[in-house]
């Protein structure tokens, strides 16, 4: 059984994630209310990173008919705009809500490789 939630404000879909974090570049900021030049930074390499993944990633034509082959999904992504995770890290795997904050490794990293599910197939 999935955990339900109430959504906090403001969702966006991934092109209005991406032109926030471009305002926010621009204007020498970073989401949340930490302002520090850490922070700033990591959101200016963060939008640099999701702008060349998005120009340069290309999927295997397998990847993109088993997505158009799986039941329609909704996710939801929480992450702040500095998140390097936010850039390139979506997983391919099947979540396992039992591991779901676990306060272990193993709600992470616990899933098969992209690899090891096509091999079983």
């Amino acid at each position: 059984m999935y955990a339900s939630f109430k959504a906090v404000e403001p969702l966006y879909t991934f092109p209005q994630f991406l032109a926030f974090c471009e305002q926010l570049v621009a204007e020498g900021r970073t989401s949340g209310p930490n302002q520090s030049e850490f922070l700033i930074f990591f959101t200016k390499l963060n939008y640099q990173r999701m702008v060349r993944w998005n120009r340069t990633a290309e999927l295997l034509p397998e990847t993109v008919l088993a997505v158009q082959k799986a039941p329609a999904q909704q996710w939801f992504v929480i992450t702040e705009a500095w998140c390097g995770d936010s850039a390139q890290n979506l997983p391919l795997n099947p979540p396992d809500p039992a591991t779901f904050y676990s306060q272990e490794a193993e709600g992470y990293v616990d899933y098969p490789t992209w690899d090891e599910v096509q091999k079983a197939a």
